[in-house]
């Protein structure tokens, strides 16, 4: 029972004691510093992740709108409005018709005003050039 009362004295001699308030006060330090940077690292972790779910919902919009083209670029109608634009093809007992954009050379005798169309070509939409070029020649 001694050995019980010493150790009970010696404990209750230093928990109020100097030493046992400067150790206390550093490991509450130490562990609240270890805290801080542990919060902070997970924000900008978290913030990170959101960055990343940003960037990948974007990709998927992406993708998405990628794919909807995709789809339209096999589509026959798409193969035939390149044929005929871009290839001057056409189908079975259909003519095709070129108009040549008619180029201003000179101020004083033009092309335009030799077969009679306005001065301002480039300036008319595309229904204006056919009414010129088959109505005022």
């Amino acid at each position: 029972m001694s050995l019980r009362v010493t150790k009970k004295n010696k404990l209750n001699r230093f928990l109020p004691s100097r030493l046992f308030l400067i150790i206390g006060v550093t490991v509450l330090v130490f562990f609240s510093v270890s805290l801080g940077k542990e919060v902070i690292r997970r924000y900008e972790v978290n913030k990170d992740i959101q960055a990343l779910e940003r960037e990948v919902a974007e990709m998927e919009k992406q993708n998405a709108e990628l794919t909807d083209l995709i789809q339209y670029l096999n589509t026959n109608s798409f193969k035939e409005k390149e044929a005929r634009t871009k290839l001057g093809m056409a189908k079975a007992g259909e003519k095709v018709v070129v108009i040549p954009d008619v180029k201003v050379e000179d101020e004083n005798t033009t092309e335009s005003e030799a077969v009679g169309a306005p001065d301002n070509v480039e300036e008319l939409s595309n229904p204006e050039r056919w009414f010129a070029y088959f109505f005022n020649q």
